[in-house]
């Protein structure tokens, strides 16, 4: 099915972060370089084409190999899927720290741009990004491209300059027409295969599928954790000649204790390896496993210890983040499909049974291409107040009446607030012991509410 090319306008909008949470995203800021410079630059790229997806290879293409990074690194890893991407890249990072030189490239962002562009787990400063987007701005000669494309570009640019051993490359959206596919990774991973962004992708799971099969290459690796692939990803993949390997196969599975697991791990010349007594992340756990299984296909297996460190160490700001605040908690989840919320209610739901939860409390802000019907779906039996919001300075923002109305249409009422962070300082107010405050719908609203939480720097700490 050809995909049908749409455009709508990105918002480029930076927020500052405190000193906690630069922290936090491990941010590299060095001295004498004004914030505004790259602030300045990115809001150029947007004005130069205000266009956030408009899907092909082309333009991305033309200009890589003016620039010479179609190869980025000696070994490339292309990771896409609907949910867990990022998670997958956390994992490989930690995976690779002092075995390897790394390039990771994901997106969107939570608090500042530098964090989609990080050398060895540190996110890149301001004036290398803005000498990369300088490059490339005289590689474009009339060749235009969309604000994720320079990124992209930028990217691949400075992971050559710094000669990275590994690029780890987060597919944006889909897979076959996405900016990074112009590179051809060594594997090629899928995290998991749901719906969203279907006026892009498809319908459906098939055409969905289909999309992200793209990423495949002939004679390599393709990892896929999706427990029930749809058809169309495995012909692909197959007709591609590329290598399948899917969950629950051998060489590609776990078996689950209570607090620990038991995986077993191809390698790259056939042979089995067994992890064991490993522990279950607080991350999805098919990002870890599709981790693993990559690093075995490219003969840079990690050690049972450094696994189990892995497994047991990483986590992502933003990917069911929890705090305590006062006697009450706080989670912060970047959900943004009904997949996704619905492994966030799952999450709120063992806290209620484990007897740590009194209220739960939603602040809960979305975009307006968005099922947010489905999203809130799995919530509704779990929350017992509603707070909707606008979100500020983003043009996709879904208004907040609409926000309100699905959740009237679920069943329950909502409190409206014309922003996020009056949301937030509407619930702090009243919090009280016991209660659980639960912040979702997109990156915008987390990143918001984490500069909220800044201001409550004594009061806070993560769990």
């Amino acid at each position: 099915m050809p995909i049908r090319q749409r455009r709508y306008r990105r918002q480029s909008a930076m927020h500052k972060p405190k000193p906690k949470l630069k922290r936090l995203m491990g941010e590299a800021v060095k001295p004498g370089v004004a914030r505004s410079a790259l602030d300045d630059w990115l809001e150029r790229i947007e004005r130069q084409r205000p266009d956030a997806i408009e899907l092909g290879l082309e333009r991305t293409a033309v200009v890589a190999e003016r620039l010479g990074v179609l190869q980025p690194a000696p070994r490339v890893i292309t990771v896409g899927g609907t949910n867990g991407k990022g998670s997958c890249v956390a994992f490989l990072e930690h995976m690779l720290h002092g075995v390897a030189r790394t390039g990771s490239y994901t997106s969107p962002h939570l608090l500042r741009y530098n964090e989609r562009i990080r050398i060895d787990g540190q996110a890149v400063a301001d004036q290398d990004i803005v000498a990369a987007f300088e490059v490339v701005e005289r590689a474009c000669s009339d060749t235009y491209l969309t604000y994720f494309e320079y990124g992209t570009l930028a990217a691949l640019l400075l992971f050559v300059q710094n000669k990275v051993d590994i690029a780890l490359l987060e597919v944006g959206m889909g897979g076959r027409l996405d900016a990074v596919n112009v590179v051809d990774a060594d594997v090629a991973v899928i995290t998991s295969i749901d719906i969203d962004h279907q006026e892009w992708l498809g319908p459906d799971r098939e055409a969905i599928g289909r999309e992200k099969a793209g990423i495949a290459r002939r004679g390599r690796p393709f990892i896929c954790a999706d427990p029930k692939p749809p058809q169309s990803l495995v012909t692909a993949v197959k007709n591609t000649g590329a290598q399948g390997i899917y969950i629950g196969s051998p060489g590609f599975r776990c078996t689950m204790g209570e607090n620990t697991i038991d995986i077993e791990s191809r390698l790259n010349g056939g042979q089995l390896k067994h992890y064991t007594a490993v522990p279950k992340p607080e991350l999805p756990l098919p990002s870890g496993l599709c981790a693993l299984q990559a690093l075995n296909c490219l003969d840079l297996s990690p050690q049972l210890a450094t696994l189990r460190r892995t497994f047991g160490e990483t986590r992502l700001p933003g990917r069911q983040q929890r705090y305590l605040l006062g006697q009450g908690q706080v989670l912060l989840d970047v959900a943004h499909n009904p997949a996704a919320t619905q492994r966030l209610a799952q999450k709120v739901a063992t806290l209620s049974a484990e007897g740590q939860v009194r209220r739960v409390i939603a602040l809960f802000a979305a975009l307006v291409d968005k099922d947010v019907s489905g999203m809130i779906a799995p919530m509704l039996p779990l929350v017992d107040v509603w707070q909707v919001a606008q979100l500020s300075g983003v043009s996709r923002a879904m208004p907040v009446d609409e926000l309100a109305r699905h959740v009237r249409i679920g069943g329950a009422s909502a409190q409206v607030y014309r922003d996020v962070e009056s949301a937030c300082a509407g619930v702090l107010q009243q919090f009280v012991s016991g209660d659980l405050l639960v912040v979702f719908g997109s990156f915008h609203t987390v990143g918001e509410v984490m500069g909220v939480l800044d201001n409550c720097a004594e009061g806070i700490r993560e769990i």
